[in-house]
């Protein structure tokens, strides 16, 4: 049963065993008063805010359709937004798939040419830092080995664990890596019925499987709850406490507080770092956040002949992002085949190639001094400021008071720049804009 179980039959022993001495790593509970980390250390985020860049990934059967993930699932969705009726009586232009086929994908998914170690060499090449995995999305099909479910990757033709592979290729590329686990399912029949017990049972084991059987797991990406009562039909605190005990350091994202609907709960269970959707975070350089947003088609599984994003497109959102103290967790959903699309993997290495020459003013920087405008943002690292100018036309930028004195200015690989500071503002001139992306200047401080 759940931990919350076990810890009620450790507490009965001990009235019967007093002499035994449990230190407080023993309780599963997660309460301030027995001293848990509702989230983790500076030391422990360190890597996630350097690390500016990574890929999502959400696969799975559905692939074989082009249809998306779990919402192409023609089923009422219990407990759910739009109270739960399914997608055909909804006003949607999505390509929708029977609940009765959508199940039964998973018998004919093959996908043959799916090799690890592309997927990561990948992410590498594109610049990206780490690796975001759908272990389980809406839909319930499991994409690891798992004793609690039959409806896993185990019982297709491919039978091979993506989980266990991937996590081993993310290690062999030094690329951090997590799982995706959603809470929502839509598919095991126990789901917030009557206490919500059996469920939750099941919920339990299978993150614990995730965090006990794949070495190191560096982020576990939760997504929100269906319509219910997070008091009383989840238990989060002991969620989070075996959480903690299983993978000390790990990151947790804040949508074990968010029901349909993104309704927020308690500031406690926001994690570590929040999560907004298909679009640029807010400038909050001081708490960690990651924008999740697909790279094509606003599908995040395969969707064929999806129009992309642009290179600039790209680009931009990164360094929107980053300036703002935020990461962009980009999103590629994988073809039946077990491919990346080639177009979007040439989109990646086209982002590769430019981090290459600019990556020194994203990468291990943080926001700020100056807050993003419609003029772009910056980036701090030592006693360097990047300025990433978005919208200058005549190539003259004014800017807030700086307490840090300037001691010069210059364009990053290329041109000259001029400066003036003053106690009321600070002053760049360039000499010519670049007219595809963003032009970086670089202000140096004295010590």
């Amino acid at each position: 049963m759940r931990e919350k179980i076990k810890t009620c039959n450790l507490f009965s022993f001990l009235l019967v065993c007093t002499v035994i001495v449990i230190s407080p790593g023993d309780f599963l509970w997660a309460d301030e008063d027995l001293g848990l980390p509702w989230r983790c250390s500076e030391q422990d985020i360190q890597w996630f805010t350097d690390a500016a860049f990574g890929m999502f990934i959400h696969w799975g059967p559905v692939s074989l359709t082009g249809g998306e993930l779990s919402w192409s699932r023609d089923a009422k969705r219990p407990f759910d937004i739009h109270d739960g009726k399914p997608p055909s009586e909804l006003d949607w232009n999505r390509t929708l798939t029977d609940k009765e086929k959508y199940d039964n994908l998973y018998k004919q998914f093959n996908p043959v040419k799916f090799d690890a170690d592309e997927w990561a060499a990948l992410a590498k090449d594109a610049g990206m830092k780490y690796m975001v995995f759908t272990a389980k999305h809406h839909d319930g099909f499991s994409n690891f080995h798992t004793r609690y479910s039959d409806y896993n990757i185990a019982n297709t033709p491919f039978k091979r664990d993506i989980v266990k592979e991937l996590a081993e290729s993310c290690r062999r590329h030094k690329l951090k890596f997590g799982v995706y686990y959603s809470q929502r399912d839509w598919y095991h029949p126990a789901y917030l019925r009557g206490d919500n017990s059996e469920y939750e049972e099941f919920m339990f084991n299978q993150i614990r499987e995730l965090l006990s059987s794949y070495g190191r797991i560096d982020i576990i990406w939760f997504d929100s709850f269906g319509e219910s009562d997070l008091g009383k039909d989840w238990h989060i605190p002991e969620l989070i406490s075996m959480i903690r005990r299983l993978q000390p350091g790990i990151l947790v994202n804040n949508r074990l507080a968010v029901l349909a609907g993104y309704n927020k709960g308690p500031r406690k269970y926001w994690g570590d770092f929040d999560t907004p959707e298909q679009r640029i975070g807010k400038y909050q350089p001081e708490r960690a956040w990651e924008s999740c947003i697909t790279l094509a088609g606003h599908q995040w599984s395969w969707k064929p002949d999806a129009e992309m994003l642009s290179l600039p497109q790209c680009i931009d959102m990164l360094v929107s992002c980053v300036c703002g103290g935020g990461n962009l967790l980009l999103n590629v959903g994988p073809m039946p085949t077990g491919q990346i699309e080639p177009r979007q993997a040439q989109r990646l290495r086209e982002i590769g190639s430019r981090l290459e020459k600019y990556g020194e003013t994203l990468y291990n920087t943080k926001a700020g001094p100056f807050k993003p405008g419609d003029w772009g943002g910056s980036t701090q690292s030592g006693n360097r400021i990047y300025l990433h100018v978005k919208d200058a036309p005549e190539c003259r930028l004014t800017l807030e008071p700086l307490e840090r004195k300037i001691v010069s200015a210059e364009m990053f690989k290329h041109g000259s720049a001029r400066f003036n500071q003053s106690d009321e503002c600070v002053e760049i001139t360039w000499d010519s804009n670049n007219n595809r992306y963003r032009n970086v200047i670089i202000l140096t401080c004295g010590e």
